[in-house]
């Protein structure tokens, strides 16, 4: 995506905010309002590209991350567009370094500029068959072990009670 369609998104969602209040539709900027508080950690712009794109957006992620937490994009879901810093390191190339590199030292992190990404929400992607059957196995697992330590401790029980009613039956006087 090119810049001046990045520029042309993130305008219209701002003419759209300013158009709908200035008509007094105020339900807007309580959906704005919403997805700042649902998003609190991305900039304004984006909240805007989210907030227009997609307003019942609830947690928003890239791809490689939904998959990383067990989760894939379903097929034929549009994502959501948005502005992702390009951060680098900056290394000085030879010894009489200018004033600039001074500043950033040798692997210090540097905003090289902003590039479009697309992001999904989790009502867009769905749990794995694999995670889903992984996290049956688990499940069972515990089961297992948890029937079993019952299944022992039961046993243990009722070996303790036997043997209380043998020693009760062997000192009973036979008379």
């Amino acid at each position: 995506m090119k810049l001046e369609e990045v520029n042309q998104r993130t305008k219209e969602a701002v003419d759209f905010l300013v158009a709908a209040l200035e008509s007094g539709h105020s339900e807007v900027l309580t959906a704005y309002l919403s997805a700042m508080a649902k998003f609190h950690t991305y900039s304004f712009g984006n909240i805007l590209l989210i907030a227009r794109q997609k307003p019942e957006a609830t947690n928003v992620a890239g791809i490689r991350t939904w998959n990383s937490l067990g989760r894939f994009v379903k097929r034929g879901e549009k994502g959501i567009f948005i502005l992702a810093p390009m951060v680098g390191k900056k290394r000085s190339r030879d010894e009489n370094a200018t004033s600039e590199d001074a500043d950033t030292k040798d692997g210090q992190p540097r905003l090289y500029g902003f590039r479009g990404v697309y992001v999904f929400d989790i009502t867009q992607t769905e749990r794995s068959a694999t995670s889903r059957n992984d996290a049956l196995m688990d499940a069972a697992k515990s089961y297992r072990v948890d029937a079993e330590k019952l299944q022992k401790a039961v046993a243990k029980e009722l070996a303790a009670k036997r043997n209380e009613a043998t020693k009760a039956n062997v000192q009973k006087p036979r008379g």
